[in-house]
């Protein structure tokens, strides 16, 4: 069985950005299939890698869409309003996304004490004595008494992380 790749590369149209608690929410729709894709930006602190990423997007889509990108675009972390309103002025424009597949796993588990959840999960263990839990992060393993659980489980939230946008689309 052959696995499914990690990266792909996906051609979308840009469909939409809106607001949402400072961060911006921009929406692709894949040309071929699938749902669509969203991407989070962000402005701000500056310097931060996953800041500087969000910039280098947010100036490809708007050289991909021919808008010239402000002269600050960290300033946009103060009014994330104009940066969306210049997404938006993009709408339709082509772009090949890079995306990696992310898989982010969360433990819910009820004992005689309460319900407490465990996110990053990465692997459950279930033994005579107890139930085992590895989360990411070299974490040492999180063991919960058999004798005091009520009962646990685990769910799965899969999607598709932008990592890269090429402006370049044939």
């Amino acid at each position: 069985m052959a696995l499914k790749p990690l990266i792909r590369n996906r051609t979308c149209v840009l469909k939409d950005a809106t607001v949402d608690g400072g961060r911006v929410r921009v929406t692709f729709s894949p040309v071929r299939g699938s749902a669509e894709i969203v991407d989070w930006l962000v402005f701000e602190p500056r310097g931060e890698p996953q800041t500087v990423n969000s910039v280098g997007r947010f100036i490809r889509i708007l050289r991909a869409g021919r808008i010239r990108p402000p002269e600050d675009p960290y300033a946009l972390g103060a009014e994330p309003d104009r940066a969306a309103d210049l997404l938006r002025r993009c709408a339709g424009t082509k772009l090949k996304l890079q995306l990696r597949q992310r898989i982010e796993r969360t433990l819910s588990v009820w004992t005689e004490a309460g319900v407490d959840r465990f996110e990053r999960v990465i692997d459950i263990e279930e033994t005579p004595d107890a139930l085992v839990v590895r989360r990411m992060g070299g974490r040492s393993a999180l063991r919960i008494p058999r004798n005091s659980l009520v009962r646990f489980e685990l769910t799965s939230d899969e999607r598709l992380e932008v990592i890269s946008i090429e402006t370049s689309v044939q």
